[in-house]
């Protein structure tokens, strides 16, 4: 006597949650304080990271590492309850604000905007070049 039998196994994978950020209108001030507005497709986190290069006076912050020869210029960070576009404004911090009104350089500002979805993965998007007005 032979049994012979099958096992059938499904194996389902869910998506992950959408995670595009979109930023648009950024605004620089001769105050070093940046705003734009962030469009996001649901509930997460938003970070924001502003750095400018090293120069004699400033010198480099060590928190998430920025890039080599730069130091943390502003930060923040805002929760998000739902899809929607957020108007942010980003404010230098005590070495950002030296930086702005003794700089020996025209400022040159780096922005990166990170988003993390509720369950999901992060997104960052950079923008380089970003100078004060006169």
């Amino acid at each position: 006597m032979t049994i012979s039998y099958t096992v059938a196994t499904t194996l389902t994978t869910l998506p992950r949650p959408n995670n595009h950020l979109t930023v648009s209108d950024i605004k620089t001030n001769r105050d070093g304080t940046i705003t734009f507005a962030v469009k996001v497709p649901g509930p997460g986190a938003i970070d924001v990271l502003e750095t400018a290069w090293n120069n004699d006076l400033a010198r480099a912050a060590v928190l998430l590492q920025p890039a080599a020869h730069r130091f943390v210029f502003a930060r923040a960070h805002t929760a998000v309850h739902r899809a929607s576009t957020l108007h942010l404004r980003v404010t230098p911090n005590a070495r950002g604000r030296l930086l702005v009104h003794h700089h020996t350089y025209p400022v040159t500002l780096r922005l990166w905007v990170s988003y993390t979805r509720t369950g999901g993965v992060y997104r960052s998007i950079g923008f380089d070049g970003l100078h004060l007005p006169r």
